[in-house]
């Protein structure tokens, strides 16, 4: 977020001044260190000068630099010792201060530092308020840095609430096309995206993605929205558009920030998923890789990413059938688990459902069962009982009851997910598919095989619109539809779904 600091009432040298303006317009392109030069330089005046507010304005522009640049150690050293002059120098009540403070907040949840947030995020507040009340510019940021603050939380439906009232007052005090405006669409954005309104989501970055390039052109700013809508498009099943934005956001950061960025590993990763939807796990493990060799070689490691890049690779290891690497990498998994999974908190989602397949395939369907509805009931508590990911997690809740026998208890969480996928992704998605064509495993498992044939038919349309008739996910259905045709006696058809899977089989492994 660009952030200009209030006056601060004395005479600006004019070399320092001419570094500030330097490493700003450095900053906008994206040419990070060229910046950095350009911001010491002003620091290296300021310190030699004495001047104190000068050096907490160089510092603070350097926090803020770090922060888009992926140097989040960097970045909350800086904006420490930014706090700490502004304070001494302009007092602890100052809007620096408050400017300063609800930056810091924001780096604070990008560390996982959650709780440390809140206070300074509620004393940026006071010191708004004060200032100019609920229509200081200053207001508007805190605003969104406690509803960003909110998701980070685990607490979506406040944090959508607090950026859709950030968004109207950034309207009114900024105007439609500012920087500010454009920062808050692209949050409300993230927070409809977390909650499952993807075409709420849309319509937020689109706007905020044509703020961007009319205010900066190309650049780190443009790359943030691309990335948010290649991921945007992949869960929509649109594949096409979801490669094309997240290859051109890949483009600028690499091009801006280095090859080894850790901007550059998240683009990675959303391209491994857009890859693992398509069924191509080969280009999906490659973007993995490169992009936990980026993670690893981090001075400061996040150690939540690193669980999430190690998941996704453990699956594919599985998907493959190569037992020893999935073991391999589930030890390394091990360690990042533990402090994962004694969160209540979203995050952890994904550990405890990776934790209840492991127990499903050792058949210990208590221990299964539990975890599966500990990860419902997070869910409903952070965004509530008809949220996308709900869909997810009742489709998994439904295929443990669906291993155990229990096809009628699994048919009813098998409905209620396919009923929020449609909701949320439309009728004709890959999610969608799935979910229709696991319905229609529960009814063949009742002998309804009427019904089950029509869900069966229209799970392989939809797969075969989305994803093409020859995509490895289709091999579950085809080998369940040959089963039902066998059971009609209709054995000619039955061959020729049993050949589409067997060259489904040949052509690699399912996503």
């Amino acid at each position: 977020m660009q952030v200009v600091l209030v006056d601060i009432g004395v005479a600006l040298d004019g070399a320092w001044q001419a570094q500030i303006a330097a490493g700003a317009q450095a900053h906008t392109r994206g040419h990070c260190a060229e910046a950095e030069r350009h911001y010491f330089a002003a620091l290296a005046q300021a310190t030699m000068h004495g001047n104190v507010g000068l050096e907490a304005r160089a510092d603070f522009e350097l926090a803020r630099l770090y922060a888009d640049w992926g140097r989040l150690n960097d970045a909350l050293r800086f904006h420490q010792r930014a706090l700490a002059l502004a304070e001494k120098a302009f007092g602890s009540d100052s809007l620096d201060v408050g400017e300063i403070l609800t930056a810091l907040s924001g780096v604070l949840c990008q560390v996982n530092r959650v709780a440390a947030a809140e206070p300074l995020l509620r004393r940026a507040a006071a010191i708004s308020l004060r200032a100019g009340g609920r229509r200081h510019r200053l207001f508007v940021r805190v605003l969104e840095h406690l509803g960003l603050w909110n998701m980070a939380d685990g607490h979506y439906l406040q944090g959508t609430k607090r950026l859709r009232r950030a968004l109207a007052l950034a309207e009114q005090v900024f105007g439609s096309f500012h920087a500010e405006t454009a920062d808050c669409c692209r949050s409300l954005g993230y927070a409809l995206h977390a909650r499952g309104d993807l075409r709420g989501a849309e319509v937020q970055y689109l706007r905020a993605l044509a703020i961007d390039e009319l205010l900066f052109g190309p650049g780190l700013k443009q790359s943030r929205c691309l990335n948010l809508l290649g991921v945007l498009y992949e869960r929509q099943g649109r594949f096409a558009e979801a490669e094309e934005k997240l290859q051109r956001a890949l483009e600028i950061v690499e091009n801006t920030l280095g090859p080894e960025n850790a901007n550059v590993g998240r683009v990675r990763k959303n391209l491994a998923d857009l890859c693992r939807s398509q069924g191509r796990n080969a280009e999906a493990e490659a973007h993995l890789r490169r992009a936990l060799v980026i993670e690893e070689r981090s001075p400061a490691p996040d150690t939540r990413q690193l669980a999430y890049t190690l998941l996704r690779l453990m699956r594919l290891a599985r998907e493959r059938g190569d037992e020893a690497d999935t073991a391999a990498l589930w030890r390394r998994c091990l360690d990042f688990h533990q402090p994962l999974l004694d969160l209540d908190h979203v995050d952890a989602i994904p550990c405890l459902s990776e934790m209840a397949l492991m127990h499903e395939e050792q058949a210990d369907w208590a221990s299964a069962e539990r975890l599966r509805q500990r990860a419902v009931a997070i869910e409903e508590a952070a965004r509530g009982p008809d949220s996308l990911e709900m869909a997810c997690n009742l489709h998994n809740l439904a295929m443990l009851y669906f291993k155990q026998d229990q096809v009628e208890r699994a048919a009813g969480y098998m409905e209620r997910s396919l009923a929020l996928f449609e909701k949320h992704l439309g009728p004709v998605h890959p999610d969608v598919a799935l979910a229709v064509s696991m319905l229609g495993a529960t009814h063949l498992a009742q002998e309804d095989f009427p019904k089950a044939e029509r869900l069966f038919r229209r799970a392989l349309a939809i797969y075969e619109e989305t994803l093409g008739p020859r995509n490895p996910r289709l091999r579950t259905l085809l080998r369940n539809y040959a089963m039902l045709l066998r059971h009609l006696e209709r054995d000619a058809e039955a061959e020729e779904m049993e050949a589409r899977a067997r060259t489904l089989l040949e052509a690699g492994p399912a996503s």
